[in-house]
């Protein structure tokens, strides 16, 4: 594998991640992530909590996640309080 620098100056076009284009946001970096997960072989279903590290690259106004359409978000919080939506 080779390690790709991802550089993105304002007003260019971001750069396409080759393992999923069309996907991401450009304007952080994500260091970390926590999962907590909870299988149920019974039911089928999967439950669980997300914890992401992330660094702005630049003050953001708005920030995107993506997430599976086979999954929902019950609860998001920045620094510990529900974002202005």
């Amino acid at each position: 594998m080779t390690a790709r620098k991802r550089v993105a100056k304002k007003g260019s076009a971001p750069v396409i991640d080759p393992y999923l284009p069309g996907s991401g946001n450009f304007g952080y970096r994500v260091s970390r992530y926590e999962l907590e997960l909870e299988y149920k072989v019974a039911s089928n279903r999967l439950a669980g909590a997300a914890a992401i590290t992330a660094v702005t690259l630049a003050e953001l106004k708005t920030f995107t996640l993506d997430l599976s359409d086979a999954l929902s978000v019950i609860k998001v919080t920045v620094n510990g309080k529900r974002p202005a939506q």
